[in-house]
């Protein structure tokens, strides 16, 4: 009867063939007949999900869409409650603007009217906004962070920006870490979370985890999952995205400090800006997104990446981690200030490493190893260097732990001699020398000429005091 059914009635036939094909629920897709498909929610809708469909320009709705080339059946997620809830803020459509510069200057009078931040960062949010809208052109972005105490204003800075970032999932007061994971993975939009929540050491670490690993595409956290009463098995999921921080002290992993563009904020409040933000803030905040909509569609695909500005000025990682954000700023005064940003905190980062235990002992090596009278650089002398360098005799370091740097951090070639272990003058050191230097700021010349000049004050002394 149903085989009947299907060969008398075309209709019956297609919803048969398209039960058997595969159906995956997404939030979005690119196909590849061009086609880009958004996921919207408007609860009071039927049904309240459905896909924007961007092609040639055109816009249309579907509640399903079909690949021509795979059969693939795409439907968008259904509206739990996560989404009910607004864990996660979706378009309700594609919403016409007048132009960039217009859609900018409505981003800028969003922020003004809720937030009190410096003038740059300000700026920086703005363009950060756009970033999150684009952000899988790129396979590294940087964190938009804010450092504060509490009443400061961290919940406002997560609010009022977060609310327009691209499927922006607000995990602030989260209870644990676990769900954070199949959030990103699932939804792939922009991370909205206050580090402070997470006081348990061990979910600090975890959340310190998709920090670490998400600001950089192609490497997904592992996690081990439970399928059945006795089977494990290990799962994973990509955390790669843009993400806004509020926390109360800097990361102690500066790697991870230098991926966030931090602003320190203040007590300071205009007296224009509401204690309690209105109830027309989400409206306001849905019609931009909207509107930041229609622009992913038009700018997906058509960003160019150039790496000069940056690329001559700060070393690779920090230009790596931040040329995303100068590839959506279009101001060239924000450009330039941008810039002079990213080289004061390069300066941080380098004097911070000199200041490490690290950065001393590199300081000692190059004392030694430019000093040519010195035949042997024994390790025991490196250490005395690096004390005196430190200047703390309560707490001095042992060659140990000095040739342990040497060996597992700098990678130096290492020998052991009648006198002690020592470190080998080698032309393969040199190079790695040469890398160090540059990583805490040390200048071959400068040490070059202080060793030359001690040389000439040892020689001068010494003939002084000769019979």
């Amino acid at each position: 009867m149903t085989s009947q059914n299907a060969a008398i009635n075309p209709e019956v036939a297609r919803d048969k063939k398209d039960k058997e094909c595969k159906t995956v629920n997404t939030s979005f897709i690119s196909l590849l007949d061009g086609s880009l498909l958004e996921m919207l929610y408007n609860r009071t809708a039927e049904p309240p999900t459905t896909f924007a469909r961007y092609r040639n320009e055109q816009i249309e709705y579907v509640d399903k869409i079909t690949d021509p080339q795979t059969k693939i059946v795409y439907r968008p997620i259904k509206a739990g409650k996560l989404i009910q809830s607004h864990t996660i803020h979706f378009p309700t459509k594609a919403q016409e603007y007048d132009d960039e510069a217009c859609l900018i200057k409505k981003i800028d009078d969003f922020i003004s009217k809720f937030l009190v931040v410096s003038p740059f960062f300000h700026k920086i949010c703005i363009y950060y906004v756009l970033l999150s809208w684009v952000y899988d052109s790129f396979t590294v972005v940087p964190y938009l962070r804010v450092l504060a105490d509490y009443g400061h204003g961290k919940s406002r800075f997560l609010k009022t920006i977060g609310s327009l970032c691209y499927k922006p999932i607000f995990c602030s007061g989260a209870a644990t870490v676990s769900p954070i994971f199949r959030l990103i993975d699932t939804y792939r939009g922009t991370l909205i979370v206050d580090e402070s929540d997470f006081t348990d050491s061990d979910e600090s670490h975890r959340i310190v985890k998709i920090l670490n690993t998400g600001f950089q595409e192609g490497f997904p956290v592992l996690l081990t999952e439970s399928l059945s009463s006795n089977k494990l098995e290990p799962t994973s999921f990509e955390v790669f995205g843009p993400k806004l921080i509020a926390s109360r002290n800097e990361f102690k992993d500066k790697a991870l400090e230098s991926r966030c563009i931090t602003e320190v904020m203040d007590c300071k409040i205009r007296k224009d800006i509401p204690l309690d933000l209105p109830k027309t803030f989400w409206d306001e905040a849905t019609q931009i997104r909207n509107q930041l909509l229609m622009w992913r569609f038009r700018k997906l695909g058509q960003i160019n990446i150039l790496e000069g500005n940056l690329r001559d000025r700060v070393e690779p990682r920090l230009a790596q981690i931040m040329t995303p954000l100068m590839n959506v700023i279009e101001d060239q005064d924000i450009k330039d200030k941008f810039i002079e940003f990213m080289k004061e905190k390069n300066k941080q980062l380098i004097t911070e490493r000199a200041e490490s235990l690290e950065g001393k002992t590199a300081q000692a090596i190059f004392e030694l190893w430019k000093d040519e009278s010195i035949d042997i650089i024994l390790v025991k002398h490196i250490a005395d260097v690096t004390n005196r360098l430190i200047d703390n005799p309560k707490n001095e370091v042992s060659p140990r732990k000095i040739g342990h740097i040497m060996r597992n951090i700098f990678n130096l070639d290492m020998n052991r001699g009648s006198k002690g272990i020592f470190l080998e003058r080698t032309n393969s050191n040199e190079d790695k020398l040469q890398n160090i230097s540059n990583k805490f700021g040390i200048n071959w010349e400068t040490l070059l000429k202080s060793a030359q000049r001690s040389h000439s004050a040892s020689r001068i002394e010494a003939q002084e005091v000769m019979p």
